[in-house]
């Protein structure tokens, strides 16, 4: 996040481009199937509703795409709250500054462990400094099962 220009109030509004390409091509797909049917009896007409097809396909696969990335972005949002919230709750006094030095990944890997493990497993994670969710994962000795996400 290093990268990353800081926010204000001029330049925090996110416009994504991605939607309108979706859109673009099913609105496009859309009219070159009709302008196809209407020229149903001349050599065009199935060209362009192929054409049609094949863009609504595509503009449809974009959308599924964003869907799903979409998703899994406000998905990792929500573990996010969830494992501050959680943290603040269980660790001791000492260990609290180690929240914020979480990455994400680290905070995927120890969402699954029991809160008498969390302040063990947070000071191993912070002190070797271990980033890999899986690995992280496979620390995790009392799993506990997350059965809501998408």
């Amino acid at each position: 996040m290093a990268d990353q220009v800081p926010q204000n109030f001029e330049n925090h509004t996110v416009r994504p481009s991605s939607w309108l390409l979706a859109l673009l091509l099913i609105l496009t797909g859309f009219v070159a199937a009709c302008v196809g049917l209407f020229f149903e009896g001349r050599s065009v007409g199935p060209y362009l509703v192929g054409a049609g097809v094949l863009l609504n396909c595509v503009g449809s696969f974009v959308g599924v795409g964003l869907v799903r990335i979409y998703a899994l972005k406000l998905q990792d949002r929500i573990i996010r709250a969830e494992m501050h919230q959680r943290l603040r709750q269980i660790l001791p006094t000492e260990q609290q500054a180690d929240i914020q030095k979480l990455a994400m990944k680290q905070l995927i890997g120890i969402r699954f462990a029991s809160d008498a493990e969390l302040p063990a497993l947070l000071r191993k994670i912070v002190n070797e400094d271990i980033q890999n969710s899986t690995a992280i994962k496979k620390m995790v000795h009392d799993w506990q099962g997350d059965y809501q996400r998408v």
